[in-house]
């Protein structure tokens, strides 16, 4: 009788030992599901680098600089956009990325520097002569602090550069979000070099019509 109760116990324990691992194992799973989620979605928020042979619209020599033409913005709201870039030059490029460097209204006045919009786009790390990359990138625009230099819906034309450095650089150009500045008066460089190892060289530029929808 004491021998079957044994049996029985051990039984019961072994059958809730199954239950505990099958559990975990699931919990386990729906872990690696959730954190592979997030960093797939904070990658996709960032904007990611995109083959040159996914792009629409591909670079040349004749057109080193590929972006849509017309955009549609909702304000205070995100857009994503292709952009392709083909290096011209003889060598390497490294650090490589699109920046908006001015947007102009409909009758031609000029949006503050840190109240323009944002492409958000992962740095390229190299580009080599005649070579090309391209991005899937993701256009922002944030609503800065001083209301009156705010972008209002209409239509603007805005030019974006794309940045790099030689191949000798060590530090990553980074471009600024001015709309996480604070005080308008210190927002006078687009760029940040955190060694101030080098300067950003300009390798391409293009201009594209923007309209912010309310």
């Amino acid at each position: 009788m004491l021998f079957s109760r044994t049996k029985k116990g051990d039984l019961n324990l072994s059958v809730q030992s199954i239950v505990i691992l099958i559990f975990a194992i699931i919990m386990l799973g729906l872990g690696l599901t959730l954190i592979n989620f997030i960093f797939k979605s904070g990658k996709e928020k960032l904007g990611a680098a995109l083959a040159v042979t996914d792009l629409t619209v591909k670079p040349t020599a004749d057109d080193p600089l590929t972006v849509p033409k017309n955009v549609q913005l909702p304000f205070e709201g995100e857009q994503e956009l292709q952009i392709g870039f083909y290096n011209k030059l003889p060598n390497t490029r490294k650090f490589i990325f699109p920046f908006i460097v001015s947007c102009k209204n409909s009758q031609g006045s000029p949006v503050k520097p840190y109240a323009l919009p944002f492409i958000s786009a992962e740095s390229v790390e190299g580009v080599g002569g005649s070579g090309s990359t391209g991005w899937q990138a993701i256009l922002r625009y944030i609503t800065p602090t001083t209301e009156d230099d705010r972008m209002v819906a209409g239509k603007y034309i805005c030019k974006v550069n794309i940045y790099g450095a030689d191949a000798l650089a060590t530090a990553e150009l980074t471009p600024i979000d001015f709309s996480t500045v604070d005080d308008p008066t210190i927002a006078t460089s687009t760029l940040s070099d955190p060694d101030g190892e080098y300067s950003p060289n300009m390798l391409a530029s293009d201009q594209f019509y923007l309209e912010i929808i309310a």
